[in-house]
């Protein structure tokens, strides 16, 4: 009896490892969204344009990069949310940003308070369009 308990758990470990540690990629705005908090975006929320990809490692490394446009009520939220603060010195996108992560010269730079890799958000004054790149290594 011992000897089935053992040979299940191994068998149920085995099948998490195998189904948890796939790489993941994504250019589709919905799904990149979806992939990044876990949710679909909400429906004040529209994703224009994304890209995202996690390691096949367990401990979820992901680069995303987003640029969306929502409610200043959820542009608010989100700033608070993560404790983001305004960046003014450093302005310059990833090397290896997609083509169309350009984002105007009139958008605030905010980021992490805390620990950071790297991750900046890029939102205009009014507080309605974000260009979002976030790190996790």
């Amino acid at each position: 009896m011992k000897q089935i308990i053992i040979f299940t758990i191994t068998l149920v470990a085995l099948a998490l490892l195998q189904t948890s540690c796939h790489r993941k990629r994504s250019e589709n705005p919905r799904e990149v969204y979806s992939l990044w908090a876990g949710e679909a975006p909400p429906k004040d929320v529209r994703v224009l344009k994304g890209r995202y990809w996690q390691s096949a490692h367990f401990t979820k490394e992901y680069i995303v990069y987003m640029e969306l446009v929502a409610p200043p009520e959820w542009m608010h939220k989100f700033i608070e949310q993560n404790k983001l603060k305004i960046e003014d010195q450093d302005r310059e996108t990833p090397i290896d940003a997609p083509d169309w992560f350009r984002p105007p010269s009139d958008h605030i730079v905010w980021t992490p308070s805390g620990f950071s890799q790297g991750s900046k958000y890029f939102i205009d004054s009014a507080y309605t369009h974000m260009f979002l790149y976030e790190i996790q290594l």
